[in-house]
């Protein structure tokens, strides 16, 4: 389970020599059982594409404030952790769960990794896959 490392500052201070300011929001998880308010808490849906935006897909993640994180894309199921540092959120994850109907090529047991950037109820950005599929993302919150 990841450390707490939750930081919402409303003026600026000095913290273990670093300066944090409003505009500087870090949350990395917590401690089992403790419940932070995050900004991301909740589902978050919309597609993912190809790089050339060819072809969507449903995608949905759904956040939790202990770092958590679960992710419907297409017909599967993975879970993974996030990371949001100011804007800019990071997330991995591993497809855990397939329909039944889909063979393993459609990505049981592959993992992804996840860059966005949080503006307002939307997060955009770009997924990688361990089985070097690419892709772009858009979710907005529910």
């Amino acid at each position: 389970m990841l450390g707490l490392t939750t930081v919402f500052a409303t003026s600026s201070f000095t913290n273990a020599g670093s300066e944090i300011s409003s505009t500087n929001i870090t949350q990395t998880g917590s401690k089992p059982g403790t419940l932070i308010s995050a900004p991301l808490d909740g589902i978050w849906s919309g597609y993912f594409s190809n790089s050339i935006g060819t072809a969507y897909y449903f995608y949905q993640l759904t956040f939790y404030s202990d770092g958590s994180l679960m992710v419907e894309q297409a017909s599967s199921v993975g879970y993974g952790s996030w990371t949001l540092v100011g804007d800019q959120l990071s997330a991995t994850y591993i497809i855990t769960d397939v329909d039944p109907q889909y063979a393993k090529a459609e990505g049981e047991g592959d993992s992804y990794s996840l860059n966005g950037r949080v503006a307002g109820n939307n997060i955009s950005g770009s997924l990688s896959g361990s089985n070097n599929a690419n892709f772009v993302f858009s979710v907005t919150q529910q």
